[in-house]
């Protein structure tokens, strides 16, 4: 009988997650993440195929996350406003997290995504005029001008009040709007 797993793939995984959050997926390699649970790599290897494997799994969870955090709703304030809140709020609270979800490659439109269409949904419910791609348009616009803010934020090359990000959020909003009566 081989010796008995003393580190489970759930303890590999939570690691690993704390090693993105804090240093993003650059940081997290086989020898940093043994470091982080006191172990050598056999355990790592021994739950998951590879780093490919196990990256693809905290990819998973760090979206899964992100989109918990940017649904959650802010009293007060229009769905389309708290989500551009939420997402420059996560960037400031998990840089490294950000960085590895929305300042690396991606393929696809991350804009048209599947997920993103309750959203939309919701922008078309606040504004009963605006057909479906209108709203698209509204999601899509507000969310490369909170992309903008988030990133300097991220990237500590700039800092804004809260005031300053909803009175930014509501003017690009309105201007949008506008744009569709012209």
């Amino acid at each position: 009988m081989g010796p008995k797993v003393k580190i489970q793939k759930e303890q590999i995984t939570d690691a690993a997650f704390e090693i993105v959050r804090k240093g993003g997926m650059d940081s997290l390699t086989a020898k940093s993440l043994a470091a982080k649970l006191k172990c050598s790599t056999q355990p790592i290897f021994c739950h998951y195929k590879g780093m490919n494997d196990l990256k693809s799994v905290i990819g998973q969870k760090a979206e899964d996350y992100f989109r918990e955090c940017l649904s959650r709703p802010i009293q007060g304030i229009s769905s389309f406003k708290a989500v551009g809140l939420n997402y420059i709020e996560f960037a400031a609270r998990e840089k490294g997290l950000f960085k590895t979800l929305y300042m690396h490659k991606r393929l696809g439109d991350v804009f048209l995504d599947e997920k993103n269409e309750e959203y939309i949904l919701k922008v078309m419910d606040e504004n009963p005029g605006l057909d479906k791609g209108e709203a698209q348009r509204v999601f899509k616009e507000l969310w490369i001008f909170s992309h903008g803010i988030a990133s300097m934020i991220a990237t500590e090359t700039a800092s804004f009040s809260e005031t300053e990000i909803q009175t930014m959020l509501t003017d690009v909003y309105k201007g949008i709007l506008k744009s569709f009566q012209n």
